[in-house]
């Protein structure tokens, strides 16, 4: 199993095959961190061919309750990514005495739950 997708690289070479190399886990209890080493060529036949990767990128993934397989964290690394609500407050908003700020004062926004991994949307193949 592997990921499919094009990525111009900084260096302006274009990959578009990614697989993992390595994978180390550390739980805690039921939640933990998955370590991914993942090589990128510049096609399949590339890598079918005994090529080195491209580029070999280190993601680190936060896991609750799933296996560290390899069909997981290929499944983890092309999910898009979610969003989460915070809030702050206003540019020129005043705080509050006892601490805080008025709700009409703040501002909601939506930012990413995690880190990018340049893998989002790819294609399992």
């Amino acid at each position: 199993m592997a990921l499919s997708k094009t990525i111009e690289l900084p260096s302006g070479v274009t990959v578009t095959y990614h697989r993992i190399l390595r994978i180390a886990a550390n739980y805690e209890g039921a939640k933990g961190v998955i370590q991914a080493e993942v090589g990128s060529y510049l096609d399949e036949d590339a890598r079918r061919a005994g090529r080195e990767p491209v580029r070999v990128q280190h993601v680190q993934l936060a896991i609750d309750g799933i296996e560290a397989s390899r069909e997981a964290i290929y499944a983890a690394l092309s999910a898009p990514i979610p969003l989460r609500e915070v809030m702050a407050p206003k540019d020129g908003a005043k705080a509050l005495p006892q601490g805080g700020f008025a709700p009409e004062d703040m501002l909601v926004a939506h930012v990413p739950a995690r880190a990018a991994t340049g893998f989002e949307e790819a294609e399992a193949v």
